[in-house]
């Protein structure tokens, strides 16, 4: 059974949070904020759709959110419709 705190949020990939406070999620390229009242926001990378000869390219999850989102790659010499 999950008590509730006023000041702080429980989410299940990382435990208690302060208000306020701001993590990113493990195995996952995105971050969590602690609001009022136990509730939570999740921000993640938005989803795209790219035109041959563009790629989307993998993230890194080894760095902070936004910089672990995927990235679209184009070749320098084509364009894109």
């Amino acid at each position: 059974m999950l008590i509730r705190h006023e000041n702080q949020c429980w989410v299940d990939e990382i435990g208690y949070m302060n208000n306020g406070e701001t993590k990113r999620t493990p195995k996952q390229c995105s971050e969590v904020t602690c609001d009022k009242g136990g509730a939570y926001t999740i921000n993640g990378c938005i989803s795209v759709h790219v035109e041959p000869p563009c790629t989307v390219g993998e993230g890194d999850l080894s760095k902070p959110y936004p910089d672990c989102c995927f990235e679209v790659k184009c070749p320098e010499n084509k364009a894109t419709k």
